[in-house]
Parts: structure tokens; sequence; C-alpha cells
């Protein structure tokens, strides 16, 4: 496994310290959404009608949704005609985008905390709430998302994956925390693995995870038993990482993006 690239992006580039305070939290998960996007754009062979643009003729805005109130968009993920935004201070909104062109905003659900990451599992969604820890919505009716369950965490719930009954937390210095989410009403940990960093995003790759761990880089976590099995030191501080075949796409601060290719771990 070795580091075989990176992309230095200016208009991504924020050069300030490490990420302490909720407003450079704030200002990373900016970064983060946006390089995500722009990543989306470099390997997706396919429209991705997620972030709203259609690629028929040339690229260009199909349609927007502006934040409204107090907070802003930290993270999306799609499932079926819905998108699901975390909006730090504003909660959850659940938009229809059945017409990409005119997308409309359903529903909401106002967390407690900053809502800073989100995956889907139909018919419930996971939000990584920093201090309110790991929340789980019923969203069977996008309309009216009704809280669940809840599993406090020991430091912020900075991003969530979902594989099976397993949610995974990248839960700052204390590094991953596994739950079990069986019983979606009653979320407990089940595991944790100190990840040497501050754990800023995780994702599913085959039968591993990868972990975001700032200046730490990015490791590779085995399951059963988990277990770090290979990290790459990359050159900034890493914030969020996207998988694509035998890549790792990785948004690294203020050294712009970094790519790792990961074949002999790869599935």
């Amino acid at each position: 496994m070795s580091r075989v690239g990176s992309l230095h992006i200016s208009s991504c580039v924020v050069n300030s310290g490490p990420v302490s305070s909720r407003a450079g939290r704030r200002a990373h998960r900016a970064l983060i959404v946006g390089c995500t996007f722009l990543l989306l754009l470099l390997v997706s062979p396919c429209p991705a009608h997620a972030v709203n643009i259609d690629y028929t003729d040339y690229f260009h805005w199909a349609g927007l949704v502006e934040g409204a109130g107090s907070g802003s968009y930290e993270d999306v993920t799609l499932q079926g005609d819905y998108l699901y935004a975390a909006r730090n201070e504003g909660g959850i909104h659940v938009v229809s985008v059945a017409d990409p062109l005119h997308p409309v905003v359903v529903g909401e659900y106002a967390t407690p905390d900053d809502a800073l990451d989100i995956a889907v599992s139909w018919p419930y969604a996971y939000v990584a709430a920093a201090g309110a820890g790991l929340l789980v919505l019923d969203v069977a009716d996008p309309a009216d998302p009704l809280l669940l369950g809840s599993s406090p965490m020991p430091d912020l719930a900075q991003g969530v994956a979902i594989d099976g009954n397993r949610a995974f937390v990248a839960c700052g210095a204390f590094g991953l925390v596994i739950v079990d989410i069986a019983d979606p009403e009653v979320p407990f940990v089940a595991d944790w693995l100190d990840t040497s960093g501050d754990a800023h995003g995780v994702t599913v790759w085959g039968a591993h995870l990868v972990v975001s761990d700032g200046f730490s880089g990015i490791h590779i976590v085995a399951r059963d038993p988990y277990a770090v099995v290979k990290t790459v030191d990359t050159p900034g501080q890493a914030l969020g990482v996207f998988p694509a075949g035998d890549h790792l796409y990785v948004a690294d601060y203020d050294a712009g993006l970094a790519i790792v290719h990961a074949a002999p771990i790869a599935d």
C-alpha cells in the first residue's frame, strides 16, 4: 500500500491549526463536503444525482436547496428519491429529489447537538451528533422522522458508517467506537479501537473499515477482531476518505487531496 499522488486544491484550503473549536470543526466539515463532491465528480462514471448536477450537455447547477434557519449543511447521503442532510445546529433535513430541478425539504428533525454526519440503512437513519452521541431515527415516513434510540459516546461523535447490525462511529480522540444496532431502540457500545489520533470519519471498504484519523493519517481496520492492519501517514490532516476500487481518495486538509493505492488489501 502506498500513496501514489496528491492534488492541492487552493479553493478547499484553510491554513490554520488542527481541529479543536466548534467553529474549527465546522470549517473542516465544509472542507470535507466540498472535497468529497469534487472526488465524486473525478471518479464517478455516471451522473451523480445526489449532488443535483445535470451532466447531459455540460456541467451546470440543476437545483439548489438553501440552508434555512441556523446551522449549515455538513454531510449528505442519498436513499431512493430522498436526500438526508446533516445540518449541525439545524439537525436533519429530508429533501425530496424526485424532481432534481425542484428539490423540496419534506421533513426535519432537530438534534440536541451538532449533526455532523449521517448514514441511512432503510428505514433508519444514524446520526453522528457530536456531544449527543449516536442517534437512531425512524425515517419510514420522510415527512416525520422520529427518534427511536440513542447511544452516548465517550467523545464527540464526528462520523458514522453502517454495515449490517453494526454502526461504526468516528469518536475523536477516543478512536473508533463499534455500536450494536440490532435493536434500533436500544443501541449500545459493543467494542472500541484506539486509533492513536483524532478520528474524524469512517467508511466501510469491503471486509475492512477506513478511519480518517487526523494527523495520524488513515488506518485500514480489520474486523473480528478489530485491529489496525495498515496505516498511511498522509502529508496533511486526514478528515475524510472515499474508496473507489483499489484506491482511497483522502480529504487531507491543507495538504489537498491524497490518493492512496491500496490493492494489496482491497477485496
